[in-house]
């Protein structure tokens, strides 16, 4: 079986390495900004 290299779309594993990234980066992402959002809150 061979693959036609002009098929469109992404693969499932394409999919799922972009959802594992987003993950990390969520997972990064959110106690920072809620820290941030914190200290903004204590105000000087």
């Amino acid at each position: 079986m061979i693959k036609s290299t002009n098929e469109k779309g992404f693969t499932l594993l394409e999919v799922l390495s972009v959802l594992v990234i987003v993950a990390i980066i969520y997972s990064i992402a959110v106690p920072v900004v809620s820290g941030v959002i914190e200290i903004a809150r204590e105000g000087p």
